[in-house]
């Protein structure tokens, strides 16, 4: 996931009216109550969030330590 659907993603649950009924939560959307749980899944927020253009990194992408290796 990259950092700009992280943050839709996060505003998405953040900005979205949430409602209680008979202990059950919905979110919502234009008008239509979605349950929280199928809601959450359509914006999943993971733990780990990756760079969109992730060339040229690898295990020494600063080559601050190439004196070790050579």
């Amino acid at each position: 996931m990259t950092p700009t659907t992280y943050l839709k993603n996060i505003d998405a649950r953040k900005y979205t009216p949430f409602r209680i009924r008979n202990g059950e939560g919905f979110y919502l959307l234009k008008q239509h109550e979605i349950p929280a749980k199928d809601f959450e899944d359509m914006h999943p927020i993971p733990l780990i969030v990756r760079v969109e253009n992730d060339k040229g990194k690898g295990e020494n992408c600063d080559h601050t330590k190439d004196w070790l290796f050579n």
